[in-house]
């Protein structure tokens, strides 16, 4: 009987061994502010996550704010992959300004810009575009954009949202830890 129970413990072990991470959706989904639209899709080794305030225009020229969250499962150190990206970003965007950001939410630290810039439409707008190395293989990248005029009027509930995408990520109950407690 020992062995058995000995044997079925190992096994439970290396269930969690490698496993993925906590899926995206539907848990984030149901995070999203009340009225937004939420689309996503997972496909090989990464999946996403988009939250718009409204349906118009898409990509960079969503007509009000809009936040996007991916997670990739990587060959390579997710902090040399997230450094690339942010670069490839920084090449591809003609920015009228960009201010670095690195930040630690729910124990989670995130790096990469604030820039302005100008949509394909001609459209100001601000973005943050930052990105997390929590873990090795697994890269998560923030993407929030919304138009410059408004900007600073949906700070709290881009905020908002950031503490709860940290929270997921770094594996805290959003709501122990918001009462002071942790799982």
């Amino acid at each position: 009987m020992r062995r058995l129970q000995i044997f079925l413990t190992l096994a439970l072990a290396l269930l969690f061994i490698g496993a993925d991470a906590p899926p995206l959706d539907p848990d984030l989904r149901a995070a999203a502010p009340e009225g937004w639209l939420v689309t996503g899709k997972s496909e090989g080794g990464y999946e996403w996550l988009r939250f718009s305030a409204s349906g118009d225009l898409e990509g960079e020229d969503f007509r009000d704010d809009s936040l996007t969250l991916t997670r990739a499962v990587l060959r390579e150190k997710s902090s040399k992959v997230g450094k690339k990206l942010l670069e490839g970003k920084l090449d591809k965007q003609k920015a009228t300004g960009r201010e670095k950001v690195a930040l630690e939410i729910e124990g989670v630290k995130w790096k990469g810009i604030d820039a302005d810039y100008l949509s394909e439409s001609g459209v100001p707008r601000k973005e943050r575009y930052i990105y997390t190395d929590k873990y090795k293989k697994t890269l998560y990248l923030y993407w929030s954009r919304g138009p410059a005029a408004d900007w600073e009027a949906g700070a709290a509930l881009r905020e908002t949202m950031l503490r709860k995408i940290s929270a997921h990520i770094a594996g805290v109950n959003t709501g122990a830890a918001a009462e002071g407690g942790s799982d």
